[in-house]
């Protein structure tokens, strides 16, 4: 019951977030969105520190959460730097560095979760070929979700602004995380008897949530006329993404830690 209660609260996360966004007015809008930025990371940060704790010392997977979390730590690192005033250059330089690593670390951590099953000695699904083909197919799928987000940011990056250089960082940390997400989904269907399949099921559908994000926020919201209402559909999606990714870590931790209920 749990872990279909875990399954739930992202949606009704961003139930609540559509309704904020109507309640307020217009010129409120962005602080709504602001919040719900900076408390979706605070809360998948929250979620990738207890899946963490719940593992001993050392153990492959502590490792990979807490590169998960760390990711996110250094994001919200980032965006308080919006807050400091001083060099604006200086200032610009470091946030795209913690956007880069941040970035790199999700990737490694998504790397690690994703070979968890090779760790555990577990078989997968399906042929060697049949599993290149998934990969191949999550590659696909992440460039053409992401693809046109990453071309945006390229040009403004190449322009000397700032902001395109964390968004093509973003962008190619959600192209190769999305690439994984083949064996991650594989993990889950061979798991599908046990209750690993929440936590694998629910980080996978987070990594497709934020390509979603990447999709409506960069590329969308260039459309003329329709942008802005776009990029507030983005902002839906990253709500998703981070509140499911705190829902995967909660639901590893449940697994570990907690009783085995059904279901």
């Amino acid at each position: 019951m749990r872990y279909r209660v875990l399954a739930v609260l992202p949606v009704s996360a961003v139930v609540l977030f559509v309704l904020a966004l109507v309640v307020v007015g217009e010129g409120a809008r962005p602080l709504v969105v602001r919040g719900a930025n900076e408390s979706g990371k605070a809360l998948a940060l929250l979620g990738c520190v207890a899946a963490a704790l719940a593992f001993e010392r050392g153990e492959y997977l502590r490792r990979a959460w807490i590169l998960s979390a760390t990711c996110l730590g250094l994001l919200l690192a980032r965006d308080a730097l919006l807050l400091v005033e001083g060099d604006a250059a200086r200032l610009d330089s470091l946030r795209v560095g913690l956007s880069f690593v941040a970035n790199l670390l999700a990737v490694i951590g998504t790397l690690m979760i994703a070979r968890a099953w090779k760790v555990a000695g577990m078989s997968l699904p399906g042929s060697w070929s049949a599993r290149g083909a998934a990969v191949g197919i999550a590659l696909g799928i992440a460039l053409a979700l992401a693809g046109p987000s990453a071309y945006v940011n390229l040009g403004l990056s190449l322009h000397g602004d700032p902001r395109g250089l964390i968004g093509l960082a973003s962008d190619l940390g959600d192209i190769l995380s999305t690439t994984l997400l083949a064996p991650v989904l594989l993990t889950a269907i061979a798991v599908r008897g046990g209750l690993l399949r929440w936590p694998w099921g629910l980080l996978t559908a987070s990594l497709f949530a934020w390509l979603l994000y990447d999709t409506f926020v960069t590329a969308l919201g260039e459309v003329p006329g329709y942008g802005q209402g776009f990029k507030l559909v983005g902002e839906g999606f990253r709500v998703l993404a981070c509140t499911l990714q705190c829902a995967a870590g909660l639901a590893q931790r449940f697994v570990v830690r907690g009783p085995a209920p059904p279901g």
